[in-house]
């Protein structure tokens, strides 16, 4: 086609006078693809074995059509490293478009086979209008491309750069000779001849049609513009005498169009753009759109299954003039792009952050357009495929080098731009891209890729007031590095760093080195769960990096792990995991260092069906969401001791049910006990003190624990639950003979009545109840598992869960009870009884539960008072009685006349009440004392008292 320019200079005015506005639209839950939800399973082999069962549940509802895996990967990669097998595992689910995607899927995250279930998210363009604010000048001379053109063009290689978004169209005369093409696929046969799941893909696909030509729909204007544009900004045809050059100059273009197939400026498939841009080879990804809010797991995994493929994503910063993180760009290991004016100052509509990489010309830049002319556009649209261009560049120069390195290499060569944007300093990257720079310079780009730290208690937890040593990991992605200066710093308040500085003598290329400790202060009054931001300055002879990070000062959750099991425990409620789905908050449970064995572990609590204080699953006004019941209490928040008073790891917190809508005025502390001793090393001791801290007696108050197994063999659907009266231990093991030997449970240790239940997940046993956790595990079903008693002790092969409970108790106001358990591991089911007997020997031995209870409530007003044993003289066994006026740190000991210790009796905060304990005339160790006149001391707060006892045989 001959172009007439007459007609290109009117559509260049005209367009650029058109009030265009896109990419300002914020994600909410209504801004969610219609008919498709996406879900990550635990077990790639439990869809395999149960898809029509999985399904059953909801698929009549919701009217579930089919489910499609996500990733189809030709790379061999997930075949070969179990890594990434994970990736195996993520589908989309189709339905009728009459149901809520926010609904669906909060019925499928309920299934415990899921890991998460989430609406797939509709993305939106990031352009901006085009008017006079934004002067139309050309930006090659600002990034010194023609320099940079002299030395390398992308023509030179077979550098591929995929531009993902609303439609390019191909046929335009200055973008069709640039175009990829497929090597695995015959144009046009009807046949996917490289079996990648894409019929005649030979330049790319259209996902708003379903069909391999990538043009932009007529229906959808502004996204067939913008997706042309942004493909013409990265690989137009340059030196053809037409129209305008692409910064790649004739790099291989894959076009995807991502684009609605109803709705203009917004994408319905942008991830999975990205998808099938690694699967087919691109290593450069240019995505010009996002969404500005909180981030998904679904999309942070296809961030991460890119990079492992060798591949990066280039994505544009937003258009919000905010530092709010904007999506794509701000997850990790994507190059964000800001925009900037033809001065390097910032461009006003653009976003700015720690999350920023690079800046790159964004106002009043030309490139081609739909209909097959040309237009001049802004925003960080523009900016983001101008930096993909340049990277282009850099993987034609370096052919063997994966997209990452590419991404570091435009990164590093960046002009600093500080002095230009005085109030954006460190928000706009590294500085505004240098394609002459990028192609001539070789530097080190060194990353901080981890971190640790160890603190003064050894409870790997960082408290207020404590100093810990922090080290930090750094990786160099490019040329060798010598004397790298390291320089740690922070402006939070509670945070004093006396350590601040070091150097490293050499990172090597590709090489990761940890750095010597930095030495940090902790203030006495950070208050719990506090965020302190530190920033960690790098620096070479020629080179300097900035980069933020984020440490939490006493967290919700650790990790016990002195012997053969391994789990978290939590300050919440929970044990396993703080919050379900992020591997960041806990490991779950694990026995000799395997794999993980439990989904969700919660306490349970409650009087009836219309008082239960949770932390497990539940359902909220019909959607599904974790019941948030209990919250630390201040100055109690968890610590880990190691060694411990009385073991060799120990652990304390304290929270109450301020949360919870019906509250009981619950007060529980919780405490662990773990030994290495061999005997003692396949379970953890769980001590929970239950106070009512209300005005009113607490009556039939039930406490337990719920369990979520999931004993992975062939899948976690082979699991079976069984149930041991005797030693009151409920467990569960796999049943398909290819998962690890291990029995997994937990057993109540206090004595009183028990109930317990075991659960089929999906109901799917018809000599267990009606009832499973599929459909949502509500507050009757909870309380009706906690005080039913033994009702259903043991399961056929399935998903599955336990409840574990001690009740009714009476609590009286003021008053306590005190509940324990173990958490038993073992290589079949005769280990797990035996080491249940052991759990429950050292639970006896340690005399955990002081077997003592407040009187009625009618005798206080009470005062600090140790009254006089009764029998005395004594000989089989005497009764100690005391009194508590407030809430106070209580021991009462024994002690020989001549001052040596004999046996502690009372340890631990006492409410206001009356008690009374039983000494059997025994010392520490369980041998029996001589006859002769002891001494008896109860010391509560600051008061002090002694009496004396005759002990005759």
């Amino acid at each position: 086609m001959k172009i007439n320019f007459r007609y290109v200079e009117w559509l260049l005015v005209f367009i650029s006078l058109c009030s265009i506005t896109f990419g300002k639209i914020k994600l909410s839950q209504n801004n969610v693809v219609p008919g498709v939800v996406v879900i990550k399973f635990k077990s790639q082999t439990y869809l395999k074995k149960n898809a029509s069962d999985l399904s059953a549940e909801i698929t009549k509802q919701f009217r579930i059509k089919r489910l499609e895996r996500v990733f189809q990967s030709k790379s061999g990669l997930m075949k070969t490293d179990p890594k990434f097998n994970q990736y195996q595992n993520i589908y989309y689910v189709y339905f009728s478009q009459e149901f809520s995607p926010v609904e669906v899927a909060a019925a499928l995250s309920k299934e415990p086979a899921v890991v998460y279930a989430e609406p797939k998210y509709m993305q939106y363009i990031d352009a901006i209008p085009n008017d006079t604010l934004y002067d139309a000048q050309t930006f090659y001379s600002q990034v010194m491309a023609p320099q940079a053109w002299d030395l390398i063009r992308g023509e030179d290689g077979s550098a591929v750069v995929a531009v993902v978004d609303g439609g390019t169209e191909i046929h335009h005369p200055d973008i069709a000779a640039n175009l990829w093409n497929n090597p695995g696929e015959i144009a046009n046969d009807g046949i996917d001849n490289d079996n990648n799941g894409f019929i005649d893909d030979y330049h790319g696909w259209n996902f708003a049609n379903n069909t391999p030509d990538p043009t932009g729909l007529p229906w959808t204007p502004n996204n067939a513009g913008h997706g042309t544009h942004t493909a013409g900004l990265i690989s137009a045809v340059s030196n053809n005498i037409t129209g305008v050059a692409g910064m790649s100059w004739n790099a291989r273009l894959m076009a995807i169009n991502v684009g609605s197939p109803v709705s203009d400026d917004e994408l319905t498939y942008g991830f999975d753009g990205i998808i099938y841009a690694v699967e087919n080879g691109a290593k450069i990804i240019s995505c010009s759109w996002g969404y500005s809010g909180s981030g998904s797991s679904f999309e942070q995994d296809v961030i991460r299954y890119a990079v492992a493929q060798g591949a990066v994503v280039i994505a544009a910063a937003g258009n919000e003039n905010s530092s709010q993180t904007h999506y794509p760009a701000a997850y990790s290991s994507v190059l964000a792009v800001a925009a900037v004016n033809s001065d390097d100052s910032k461009a006003v509509y653009s976003n700015f952050g720690d999350y920023v990489d690079v800046s790159a010309p964004g106002s009043g830049i030309l490139s081609t357009y739909s209909d097959f002319g040309y237009a001049f556009l802004g925003g960080t649209s523009m900016a983001c495929p101008i930096v993909a261009g340049l990277a282009g560049l850099v993987l034609t120069q370096n052919p063997d080098w994966n997209g990452l390195q590419c991404a570091e290499q435009v990164r590093v060569t960046c002009d600093q731009i500080d002095y230009k944007n005085p109030g954006y300093a460190d928000q706009l990257g590294k500085g505004r891209i240098n394609a002459y720079r990028a192609l001539t310079e070789s530097h080190a780009s060194i990353l901080l890729t981890d971190k640790r730290f160890t603190d003064e208690n050894g409870n790997s937890i960082i408290d207020a007031g404590e100093t810990i040593q922090l080290y930090l990991t750094f990786t160099n992605y490019l040329e060798d590095a010598e004397n790298v200066s390291i320089v740690l710093d922070t402006d939070d308040p509670f945070i004093t760093i006396t350590s601040d500085a070091q150097s490293l003598d050499e990172i090597k290329s590709l090489q990761s080195v940890e750095s010597e400790p930095f030495t940090i202060s902790v203030g006495e009054n950070t208050p719990a769960g506090h965020p302190a931001k530190f920033y960690v300055n790098i620096s070479t002879a020629d080179q300097e990096d900035q980069y933020a990070f984020y440490l939490t000062v006493l967290p919700f959750f650790a990790t016990v792990s002195v012997n053969s099991i391994e789990t978290t425990i939590t300050s919440i409620g929970r044990i396993g995991f703080a919050y379900l789905g992020y591997d960041e908050d806990g490991i779950g449970f694990r026995y000799h260092s395997g794999t993980n064995l439990l989904y969700e572990g919660a306490v349970i609590a409650g009087t009836d069906a219309a008082h239960v204080i949770n932390a497990a699953r539940g359902e909220i006004d019909g959607v599904l969401l974790w019941d948030e019941d209990y919250s630390v209490v201040d100055g109690e928040e968890l610590q880990i001791n190691t060694p411990g008073s009385v073991t060799d790891e120990e652990s304390h917190t304290v929270f109450d049910d301020r949360n919870a809508a019906q509250p009981l005025n619950i007060r529980v502390t919780q405490e662990t006990y773990a030994d290495s001793t061999p005997e003692y090393s396949d379970f953890v001791l769980l001590k929970y003190t239950v106070t009512n801290t209300g005005n009113q007696n607490i009556n039939n108050f039930h406490f337990g624990l719920f369990f979520d197994w999931d004993i992975d063999g062939s899948s976690a659907g082979t699991n079976i639950i069984g149930f041991d009266n005797n030693h009151r231990l409920g467990f569960a093991y796999d049943n398909s003979g290819m998962g690890p030997d291990t029995y997994a449970g937990a057993a109540l240790l206090t004595s009183g009545n028990l109930s317990f239940r075991a659960i089929m997940n999906n109901e799917s046993d018809p000599g267990n109840p009606s009832w499973g956790i599929y459909d949502g595990f509500s507050d009757a079903e909870k309380w009706e598992a906690i005080s039913g008693g033994v009702q259903y002790t043991k399961t056929v092969s399935g998903d599955v869960s336990f409840v574990i409970a001690s009740g009714p108790h009476l609590i009286r106001k003021g008053g306590f009870v005190e509940i324990g358990f173990a958490l038993i591991a073992g290589s079949d089911s005769a280990a797990l009884v035996a080491h249940a007997q052991a759990a429950s020997g050292l639970w006896q031995e340690l005399d955990l539960v002081d077997d003592i209870n407040p009187e009625p409530v009618n005798e206080i007003p009470y005062h600090f008072e140790l009254q006089q044993n009764y029998p005395n003289p004594f000989n089989a066994a005497t009764k100690i009685t005391f009194q508590i006026a407030e809430l106070s740190y209580t021991r009462l000991d024994i002690y020989t006349l001549n001052g040596r210790h004999v046996v502690n009796l009372v340890t631990g905060n006492k409410s206001t009440g009356s008690y009374s304990v039983t000494w059997d005339g025994r010392d520490e160790k369980n041998h029996p004392v001589s006859s002769g006149m002891y001494i008896c001391r109860l010391k509560a707060g600051n008061y002090i008292n002694t009496r004396k006892l005759l002990y005759i045989k």
